[in-house]
């Protein structure tokens, strides 16, 4: 799937939702968007990496999709939280599609990670620190890195 999406909201200004097959890029324009966000540029999410979605529809109110990534913790207290979280999309009742643009977007990316999570097994080689160390001095010894380059490696991996 290939498709934009244009949410507009009054407060934040305007923003785009890029869903590009296994991908989503969040594209912030005007000087709403600016003074709300900075100049964090485009944000691109894999799909596989979107552990929820929360839509909540516009009506009355500013509507939003947050999307939550694994390890992150989702916003608790709704709108006021959602509008500071650079992965949520604010819309206002008068987007044109609002609602029913983000529901698709909610559901591709609910259907996406459903299908990828069918029969995959996924399989770590975790090696320990002390490992890695070894093989890192297997390299120094042939001489592919430097006893500097060693050094520093191995307080990164032994947390010294």
């Amino acid at each position: 799937m290939q498709k934009e999406y244009v949410f507009k909201n009054l407060g934040t200004g305007k923003t785009i939702v890029r869903i590009d097959n296994n991908k989503l890029t969040i594209i912030r324009k005007g000087v709403r968007s600016f003074l709300n966000y900075g100049l964090k540029g485009e944000k691109t999410i894999m799909l596989n990496q979107v552990s929820a979605v929360q839509l909540k529809k516009t009506g009355m109110a500013t509507g939003y999709i947050q999307f939550v990534l694994t390890g992150s913790r989702e916003s608790k207290r709704g709108l006021q939280e959602a509008l500071k979280d650079e992965n949520t999309v604010t819309f206002n009742m008068d987007s044109k599609n609002a609602n029913a643009n983000a529901e698709e977007i909610k559901n591709y990316i609910e259907e996406y990670n459903a299908n990828q999570s069918k029969g995959t097994t996924v399989v770590q080689n975790v090696k320990s620190p002390v490992e890695q160390v070894k093989e890192l001095k297997e390299l120094l010894d042939i001489g592919a890195i430097s006893q500097e380059e060693f050094e520093q490696k191995k307080k990164e991996l032994l947390n010294l």
